[in-house]
């Protein structure tokens, strides 16, 4: 069995408490290796050598094209290892191998060849992220520049779904930026994050620069939160914790970045293909067994097409295999933990009391396995919600689905940001005009018109609402992590006339 220690600035060291945590598969309950849990004490060290490298090291003071040299490194080195990548993101995950495999490794690998590429370019004259001259037509003579810096050390906090995609996500526009990064990945999912640091430093990156810390949120995330020597932050994970993260940050007015919950909109009209939204549908809410702030987790359909539509969702449902993770035909996979089986199961009570009407609870029809090794949960598919129930309000993250129906777009809309949340949202219809008219309407950061979930590393990502602000991915997702800075010049030391007169009216110069 493997047995990382804390990596500290590209050093692994032994935490400062001897304490290990074990990492477990969540389809099983087998032990997948044995991780240091890094403490407040850690996190100081770590905080140490990211300022150090960032005032004194090389990185902050490269060109763009030479940190992207790094990053395109790494991104080969990742793609040299993708099975074995593969394989312990499933493990420590729960995610089915067929969706680490397709989507959630290359999606990594490709956010951080983007990044390499867009560091080819960023110093080219005329790039918006290098240096450029400004006219200044108010004051005659001068002129300005205005040019882009990294903030400095920069915290960034991963969720346990989604481990390693995320972590290319924050790292790698961040040391582009030329920042130092510490990055902290949960606790029960770290693994993978664990081998991004190492490949970073194979790749090339200078001593200090990057962190991966495992440890609680409560003790590694407050810390990177309320430290002052942290210059800004990261955090993707629920709105509750966001919120905490948001007070803490404002200790010493750090620039903070939060991507939290949803509860998002699946909107599908009558005029829509709907073979085509029905697999859509399911994809939606039931990838990675609906544990994706995104999910398509409340479907709304036109009262047209709801009774067709929903006989063609519970026979897909139907044909959905639950398994094991590494087996490559598993649809649906296990929740990451008991605590959130526990929970999931509660709001799947809590939908039959409300009064929704039950269509789908799933079916298991693999032989020689047995489910109750891990933490299992059916695809559960409610129908006739009404806005007012907790399953169609809450963010349950699991595989459950909430059905409501509408009369027309009017309505669609309405449901749709009936919601505390703004992070995503779908329009099923033929009809581009209809789609561009409801998807104005929409509060959220993303609206798919006839896709779900489809990501590209080349567009901002991000939510409205209590769904957080800032981006990620994209050149927005770049410029988060640069401050502007503006050159006033003056070269030959005219005095502008009139201006200085304001505070020295006689214009008197006593030492003349």
């Amino acid at each position: 069995m493997d047995k990382y220690d804390i990596l500290v600035g590209g050093k692994w060291e032994k935490p400062e408490s001897g304490e290990y945590g074990r990492a477990i598969d969540p389809s099983n309950g087998s032990v997948v290796a044995e991780f240091a849990v890094a403490g407040k004490e850690d996190t100081g060290r770590a905080v140490e050598a990211g300022r150090r490298a960032f005032e004194h090291g090389e990185w902050s003071r490269f060109s763009y094209r030479k940190r992207a040299g790094v990053l395109a490194r790494a991104a080969e080195i990742m793609e040299e290892i993708s099975e074995e990548l593969n394989e312990l993101e499933s493990r420590n995950g729960g995610k089915p191998i067929r969706q680490a495999s397709f989507f959630d490794i290359p999606l990594a690998i490709s956010c951080i060849q983007y990044y390499a590429s867009l560091g080819e370019s960023a110093d080219r004259e005329g790039s918006q992220f290098g240096r450029r001259k400004i006219e200044q037509p108010d004051y005659p003579g001068t002129y300005g520049i205005i040019d882009h810096e990294p903030y400095g050390v920069v915290g960034a906090i991963v969720p346990w779904n989604v481990p390693l995609l995320m972590a290319a996500w924050k790292t790698a526009p961040a040391l582009l930026a030329g920042n130092s990064v510490l990055l902290k990945p949960s606790h029960i999912t770290p693994l993978t994050a664990l081998k991004l640091g190492e490949i970073f430093y194979r790749a090339g990156l200078p001593e200090g620069t990057l962190s991966v810390l495992p440890g609680e949120g409560k003790v590694v995330g407050s810390e990177l939160a309320s430290n002052r020597d942290i210059d800004a932050l990261s955090f993707t994970g629920s709105t509750e914790t966001g919120k905490e993260v948001m007070r803490l940050c404002s200790g010493n007015a750090k620039k903070v970045m939060l991507e939290l919950g949803g509860k998002s909109p699946n909107i599908v009209f009558e005029d829509a293909n709907l073979d085509r939204a029905v697999r859509a549908a399911m994809f939606a809410v039931f990838l990675h067994s609906g544990q994706l702030c995104e999910s398509g987790t409340r479907l709304l359909l036109s009262k047209k097409i709801y009774d067709k539509f929903l006989e063609r969702m519970e026979k897909r449902a139907a044909s959905m295999r639950m398994g094991p993770t590494d087996d490559m035909g598993t649809d649906i996979g296990p929740l990451i933990s008991r605590k959130q089986l526990d929970k999931v199961k509660s709001y799947i009570d809590l939908g039959v009391s409300e009064g929704a009407r039950l269509i789908h609870a799933g079916k298991n029809d693999i032989t020689e396995w047995d489910p109750a090794s891990g933490y299992y949960v059916k695809p559960t598919i409610f129908a006739d919600v009404t806005r007012d129930m907790k399953i169609s309000r809450e963010e349950i993250f699991g595989p459950v689905l909430a059905v409501m129906k509408f009369s027309d777009e009017e309505e669609a809309a309405s449901l749709a940001n009936d919601t505390i949340y703004g992070l995503a949202s779908a329009i099923w219809t033929s009809d581009m005009g209809r789609a561009f008219r409801v998807g104005r309407q929409i509060r959220a950061g993303t609206v798919w018109i006839n896709d779900y979930h489809l990501l590209t590393t080349y567009a901002p990502r991000g939510g409205y609402k209590q769904s957080g602000f800032g981006r990620e991915l994209g050149e927005e997702g770049f410029a988060e992590y640069l401050q502007t800075k503006h050159y006033f010049i003056n070269e030959d030391g005219q005095m502008e006339d009139g201006a200085y007169d304001v505070v020295n009216a006689t214009g008197n110069d006593p030492e003349a």
